[in-house]
């Protein structure tokens, strides 16, 4: 399959290749149709570095791999009539964008999380895993005199990541809305399809969660892993980089 040998080796294509991973995830349907012209084009970029990408997958050629893309889509045609009246499932987080993610964490100049109520746990979380792989990350919390600070962040050279699980808090749209306007590149991590985020964020991550029957307690396990996935990623990919928060051994048990 085209999207699990683009996901297997992205971490190591070149800037030029994963620009062409992202459209062919991004344009699936199109790129089972698109002249190897028209993708260069889209892309921006030559009709032989696209030939050159599929040799790279381990297809003969863009004909080749074109052709399994469009296999690819008919099975999916075949198995959505044959599940028409069941209800839709939420699609799993690609892999391809949580090695961008990890690019726009790990180029950005500072990290701002943002989380509220059911979201702050996570939010907290991911703090806690990134300053253990770089420096200038800053946490909102709801009662605190920080906010002017931190809002003043918001530039270009920042990346907002806010987490946000239904239902949906005024601040966190508010946080977000202020880093758009600021252009400031924006990850959103939710649990709901028809999130208000879907169309703000540059990246949103959406979790299939289940909430603990007769609560409203989130199980929020994916999360969890998705986050762990991200930092052994990073430290992988950005090893040579990492700047983990130094931490004084005064304050720590022996």
């Amino acid at each position: 399959m085209v999207l699990r040998q683009i996901e297997k080796k992205y971490p190591k294509m070149s800037k030029a290749q994963q620009k062409i991973a992202r459209y062919i995830e991004l344009n699936y349907n199109e790129a089972a149709f698109a002249t190897v012209a028209r993708m260069a084009q889209a892309v921006g970029t030559s009709a032989a570095t696209i030939v050159r990408f599929c040799y790279m997958l381990g297809y003969s050629g863009y004909s080749d791999m074109q052709r399994e893309i469009r296999q690819t889509l008919l099975l999916g045609e075949e198995r959505q009539a044959a599940e028409a009246a069941s209800a839709p499932v939420m699609s799993e987080p690609s892999a391809v964008q949580m090695y961008e993610i990890c690019r726009m964490l790990m180029s950005a100049k500072n990290v701002i999380i943002v989380g509220f109520l059911e979201s702050l746990g996570t939010a907290a979380e991911l703090l806690h895993m990134l300053e253990m792989v770089r420096g200038n990350v800053y946490f909102t919390r709801l009662h605190s005199g920080d906010w002017s600070e931190i809002i003043n962040m918001l530039k270009e050279d920042t990346v907002l990541l806010a987490v946000s699980f239904e239902p949906h808090y005024f601040y966190t749209h508010r946080w977000v809305q202020r880093a758009i306007e600021n252009e400031c590149a924006t990850i959103v991590f939710t649990n709901d399809a028809l999130s208000p985020f879907i169309t703000m964020a540059q990246q949103l991550v959406c979790f299939d969660l289940q909430r603990v029957e007769g609560t409203t307690i989130i199980n929020i396990s994916p999360v969890a892993q998705y986050i762990f996935d991200m930092i052994t990623h990073i430290c992988e990919t950005y090893k040579d980089i990492l700047q983990p928060l130094k931490r004084d051994p005064k304050n720590y048990l022996s």
